[in-house]
Order: C-alpha cells, then sequence, then structure tokens
C-alpha cells in the first residue's frame, strides 16, 4: 500500500514492525532530556516508575502502566532513585520499506546528558501511520499486568534470540499486546463507570505486586484505605476476578516458575524466594496452581538440567490431599490472623 505522510490503517491491515526492544533493571536515577522519537514507543513498568511529559503534558508512570509515545511528539522522561524495571518497544504499524526504515541507533547511541537531543535530520519527516479504530492515550492503566509483562518478556527474548522466522513471532506478540492496549483503551471509561473504587483497587494491586513475598495483613490493607475487609476483598473480586488471597497466590507462582527456569535453585530456595518458609506447603500450592509438582515442571521445562538441582524435593514426593477452603481461609485473615507462608 501507498504510505502517505498521515495514514490510518483498519485492524485487518495492521502487521506491526519491531524495531527494538531493551529491558531496564536497574536503581533508577535516569533522566532523558527532551526529544523527538521518529517511530512509536511503548513503556511498560514492572518495578518502579517516573514522570514522563509528552508535549508539556506530564503523566505519572507507575508498575503495572503503559506509556504511549507516538512519533514527533516532544517528549521527556525523570525516573527517580529506587528500583525500576521496565520494557521499551520502538516499532511501526506497518513495515513501510527499506527507504523509510532507519537504525535502532539513532536511539542507543545518542548522548542523554544533553539538556535536548538533536532532530535527525530526514527522519522527521517520516509518515505518520496509526490504526483508523483506536486512538491510544499517552497513558493505559493496564488490566492485567501480568499478562503483558509475560507478551513483552516473550517479545525481547524473540528479539534476543532472533531464531528462524524471529520477525513473524515478534509481529505476532505485538498484535497481543495492541490487543490488549485496544480492549484496556476502548473500554476505560465504561470501567470506570462500573467500578467503584478503582484507584483503591489499583493501590492494592500494584501493592500486592511489590509485596506479594511477604507475610500480608489484609486488615490493614483494608483499614490504611478506610474500607471493610469484607468490602475490599469484594470490590477487589469484582475488579480482577481474584480474591486478594489468590492474586498474592498467582503472583508467588509466576515468579516462581521464572525462578525455576533459571535452572539454579532448589526448590526449597525457590519457595523462600517467593515467600513460603515450607517447601512441602510451598510444593502443594505449586501442584495446585499448575497441575504439578515444581519438580514436574523442572523435568518439562529443563531436560537438560541435573535433577540434582531440585533434590530437596524426592522424586517420589506426592503430597498429601489437603482440604482448603478458601472464604474461610481469608475469613480468617481479615480477622487478623497472618496469612501462612
Amino acid at each position: 500500500m501507498t504510505v502517505s505522510a498521515r495514514s490510518k490503517v483498519d485492524f485487518l491491515q495492521l502487521a506491526p514492525y519491531v524495531r527494538y526492544i531493551h529491558e531496564y533493571d536497574g536503581p533508577g536515577d535516569i533522566k532523558v532530556p527532551p526529544r523527538y522519537i521518529y517511530d512509536h514507543e511503548l513503556v511498560f513498568f514492572t518495578h518502579g516508575g517516573g514522570v514522563y511529559a509528552i508535549d508539556d503534558v506530564t503523566y505519572a508512570v507507575g508498575a503495572g502502566d503503559l506509556h504511549v509515545i507516538r512519533p514527533h511528539q516532544r517528549n521527556s522522561c525523570v525516573i527517580p532513585p529506587g528500583h525500576s524495571r521496565y520494557f521499551a518497544v520502538h516499532f511501526d504499524f506497518l513495515y513501510m520499506g527499506a527507504t523509510l526504515d532507519f537504525p535502532p541507533e539513532v536511539y542507543t547511541d545518542c548522548d542523554y546528558t544533553q539538556e535536548t537531543l538533536p532532530v535527525e535530520e530526514g527522519l522527521d519527516e517520516r509518515p505518520l501511520v496509526e490504526p483508523g479504530e483506536v486512538e491510544f492515550p499517552s497513558l493505559i492503566r493496564t488490566g492485567d499486568p501480568l499478562h503483558y509483562e509475560r507478551l513483552f518478556t516473550d517479545l525481547l527474548r524473540a528479539f534476543t534470540e532472533r531464531t528462524p522466522g524471529f520477525q513473524l513471532e515478534m509481529r505476532a506478540i505485538l498484535l497481543k499486546i495492541l490487543r490488549l492496549m485496544y480492549l484496556d483503551t476502548a473500554y476505560a471509561e465504561e470501567s470506570a463507570r462500573k467500578q467503584q473504587g478503582r484507584e483503591e483497587i489499583d493501590a492494592v494491586v500494584h501493592y500486592l505486586r511489590d509485596h506479594y513475598r511477604e507475610n500480608i495483613d489484609f486488615a490493614r490493607l483494608a483499614a490504611d484505605l478506610a474500607l471493610s475487609p469484607n468490602h475490599l476483598r469484594a470490590m477487589f473480586k469484582k475488579a480482577t476476578g481474584k480474591s486478594p488471597m489468590a492474586y498474592v497466590i498467582q503472583c508467588r507462582m509466576e515468579r516462581a516458575k521464572e525462578l525455576i527456569l533459571e535452572g539454579k535453585h532448589s526448590i526449597k530456595r525457590i519457595g523462600e524466594m517467593v515467600g513460603y518458609d515450607d517447601a512441602h506447603y510451598f510444593s502443594r500450592l505449586f501442584r495446585r496452581y499448575e497441575k504439578r509438582s515444581p519438580r514436574q515442571y523442572a523435568d518439562a521445562m529443563l531436560p537438560d538440567v541435573k535433577s540434582s538441582t531440585f533434590s530437596d524435593i524426592p522424586s517420589n514426593y506426592n503430597p498429601a490431599p489437603r482440604a482448603y477452603n478458601e472464604g474461610k481461609a481469608m475469613k480468617r485473615v481479615f480477622e487478623g490472623e497472618q496469612t501462612k507462608n
């Protein structure tokens, strides 16, 4: 198709092209001076956050938020000291051909200590191609941060490993991200009307994601938000589809799977790293969540890793069935008892 200076394409025509992606996981204290970019950029935070400015409008971006930067917009950001982790992806909604392409060094080789970054001659006239069905806002409060995180992780892996067909894989993954962005954008106003106390729920989600390793006192958390424990639980479940405790367990199990795939920690150590001192209790929860034990998951996903890495859980270990009533467990938590790790 012919690409004009400003083009709208429908969803059937979208064929996104990933130019560059990187992950930052470090101490923060970063400043990007005012600059212009020449393609679209997505910045997704999993930890920490920062203050971004787009054409002199500022946005506070936190964990679980997605920042969208369009081409030819003056933008800058400040990330304060403290642990920050984010993914940044540069892409076009269509591959516009070699004559309109440019290398990622345009961004990676910049001297970010300057007060402002110079405009690259010629690139400031690149066409602006965007989807016609939606205009993504500069800030998206994502509805399912864990889903986004998994997709950005997969996108980074495909970009880094560059196995045969990696461009097709990156396109497919980015299309999934764009679909989530569309859903979060299209239903944002409707969700805001239907979900009372969304700000409180966002605060709880961010808190649980940052503190999932700890013993969480849900009664105190509810009191800090001037809510009753039952009201908080009902609001949280309505907004996320899960109880607060189930969300904590999900965060722990997803992190446990990541640690297992690193292939260098024992099951006992992984349990401790995600908040469980009792390896057998951790193994039971993992089996309930994943439908197989940590040892079986490791054997399936890491066939080349010696089994001795996970030798602290015997291969024939089969945890005894244990009755579990989440409603009663949550009632005990909200009455002040600590959650067992």
